[in-house]
C-alpha cells in the first residue's frame, strides 16, 4: 500500500490539464476568427485596389486626337455649309423683290454673315429709281440701316445708267446664330 500511496505523490498534479484544454480551444477559436478577419480585409483590399486602378485609368488625361489637314478643311466646310443652311434667305429675297422695280437691275448680292450685313450692287436707270429702291429697302422689316456706299454714272454707247453699291444690316431676327 505504501507504493500506491507514493505513486500518487510522484505523479504530477492533473488539475491544470482541463484548464489547459479550455485555453487551447479558446486560442484556436481566437486564431480562427483573426484569420477570417485578415482574409476578409485582404479580399476588400484587392477590391479597393482594383477600383483605384479603374478610376486612375478613367481620370487620365487622354491626348486630344490630332486632326489631319484634310479633316480640318472638311470641318471648316461643314461649318460653312451649316451657316449657309441656317441663314434666313427667304425674308431677304422677299424684301428685295418687294423693293425692286423695272428701272433697277440688281447684279450682285453679297451677304456678310459674320457682320450680319448685305452688300447689293447693281445699276439704276436714273437717280429717282435708285432713291425709290433705297427707300423701299429701308422700309422693309428685313433690313436696317440701308445706305448708299458707292454711286457712279456709267455710259455705254448712248445709254447712261447709275452703277451703285448699297449696304444694309440684317434685322436681328435674320442674323445667323
Amino acid at each position: 500500500m505504501k507504493t500506491r500511496e507514493l505513486s500518487a505523490y510522484l505523479r504530477p498534479p492533473t488539475r491544470a490539464g482541463l484548464w489547459m484544454l479550455v485555453v487551447a480551444v479558446l486560442l484556436c477559436a481566437v486564431a480562427a476568427v483573426a484569420f477570417w478577419q485578415v482574409f476578409a480585409l485582404d479580399r476588400d483590399d484587392v477590391e479597393v485596389r482594383r477600383q483605384v486602378a479603374t478610376l486612375r485609368l478613367a481620370t487620365q488625361v487622354k491626348p486630344a486626337p490630332t486632326l489631319s489637314k484634310v479633316e480640318i478643311d472638311q470641318n471648316k466646310r461643314w461649318t460653312e455649309l451649316q451657316t449657309e443652311r441656317g441663314f434666313a434667305w427667304a425674308p431677304l429675297f422677299n424684301a428685295l423683290e418687294a423693293a425692286g422695280n423695272a428701272d433697277i437691275e440688281l447684279l450682285e448680292l453679297h451677304p456678310d454673315k459674320p457682320s450680319a450685313s448685305v452688300i447689293l450692287r447693281g445699276e439704276a436707270k436714273d437717280e429717282a429709281a435708285l432713291l425709290e429702291f433705297m427707300e423701299r429697302l429701308a422700309r422693309s422689316p428685313a433690313l436696317q440701316q440701308v445706305y448708299l456706299s458707292h454711286r457712279k454714272s456709267r455710259k455705254r454707247d448712248r445709254l447712261v445708267t447709275i452703277a451703285f453699291e448699297l449696304k444694309a444690316k440684317l434685322a436681328p431676327a435674320l442674323r445667323p446664330q
